[in-house]
């Protein structure tokens, strides 16, 4: 009779150990599975709600984890325009995760889609209370009290902002906005500076700084003082060059009425006259500048702005026989002041191809 073969306890471990390791990466797999479907909104809305159900059922034991379960789901809701579903998951989002400012701001988004922003005020103002330095929240909140039309209350919210906080381009934004209101013109030019170095191409910043830096006139701040040095140095026989390109009719109409026989001698000469021609060319290229579209102008400008300070050193002219001392100084400090004009080339350089 064959003796019975004993299988060694550790041959039994083993085999343990291996069907618990497949069966976790099994699970594992699976819950990488369905945390895809929840999280990326996959297939059809009821798929993606019953894959959150079962991560909420079955896998899913933080509160972390809960309330971020719950959004997906709010997600779905709101594209499905379901509002009061979505309020009810987001509602659960925030009894799972009560110390985090998420599902407030969240809150407050499906609220205002619905339009009731008192309640989305109350939920962004909650968020704030849990991390008052959240620059989305802050931002949020002017948004809503600006539909409320409680504009005051914007003013402080922003002034308190840029004071505390590390904020957006939309802070300074305000910031210049109630301060050009307020006739504070150079603090309003600094607040639209800020918002324009982080975003050099907003049409609305562009527009408000140029119009406080003109009011602010030789109080008018630099705009990019620390980029300037590392702009190409324009010489004046690149100038001449270039600019002889620009206007191609320049040195056989204008030029000769004005007794020069070359854009050289123009320079060299220099005087009220030559600086009169120039000046007639920049001045119009710096409305087109700001009127129309910048990126075509930002290479003439450039070029205009270097010739007037190859004729006069940057100096306007503007004769006492045309027009009043009040008006003639407006113009030179205030209109094309000597700040203004520089800064006007710190925009051109970020519209250059």
């Amino acid at each position: 009779m064959p003796l019975k073969r004993k299988l060694p306890i550790v041959r039994i471990l083993a085999v343990i150990v291996i069907l618990a390791v497949g069966a976790m990466l099994f699970l594992q797999n699976k819950q990488r599975e369905l945390a895809e479907i929840c999280t990326f909104n996959r297939g059809e809305p009821e798929d993606t709600l019953a894959a959150c159900d079962t991560l909420l059922n079955w896998m899913i034991n933080s509160p972390q984890g809960i309330s971020l379960t719950h959004r997906h789901r709010m997600r779905v809701f709101m594209a499905q325009q379901d509002w009061a579903a979505a309020e009810r998951e987001v509602d659960l989002a925030i009894t799972a995760d009560p110390q985090s400012a998420t599902p407030w701001q969240w809150k407050a988004k499906v609220l205002t889609e619905t339009k009731d922003y008192d309640r989305a005020l109350e939920s962004i103002e909650q968020a704030l209370v849990l991390v008052p330095s959240s620059d989305y929240s802050l931002e949020f909140k002017a948004k809503l009290l600006r539909r409320l039309d409680r504009f005051d209350e914007i003013e402080t919210l922003v002034e308190d902002a840029v004071i505390n906080y590390e904020v957006g381009p939309w802070a300074w934004s305000y910031a210049g906005y109630f301060r050009l209101k307020a006739d504070e013109y150079r603090s309003s030019a600094l607040a639209f500076a800020e918002a324009l170095r982080v975003d050099p191409k907003d049409s609305y910043d562009r527009r408000k700084f140029l119009e406080a830096c003109q009011l602010a006139g030789p109080e008018c701040p630099p705009l990019f003082p620390d980029r300037r040095a590392n702009y190409p140095q324009l010489s004046c026989e690149e100038a001449v060059e270039r600019f002889d390109v620009q206007y191609p009719g320049f040195a056989e109409g204008a030029l000769p009425r004005a007794g020069y026989a070359t854009l050289h001698e123009l320079v060299e000469r220099g005087g009220s006259r030559a600086t009169a021609l120039v000046q007639a060319s920049y001045i119009a290229t710096t409305i087109a500048f700001r009127s129309r579209n910048p990126q075509d102008f930002a290479s003439r400008l450039i070029v205009d702005s270097r010739m007037l300070d190859c004729v006069s050193g940057g100096e306007l002219y503007y004769p006492e026989t045309l027009t009043d001392a009040d008006q003639r100084r407006f113009t030179i400090e205030h209109r094309y002041g000597a700040e203004l004009r520089r800064n006007l080339v710190d925009l051109a350089y970020t519209d250059l191809p």
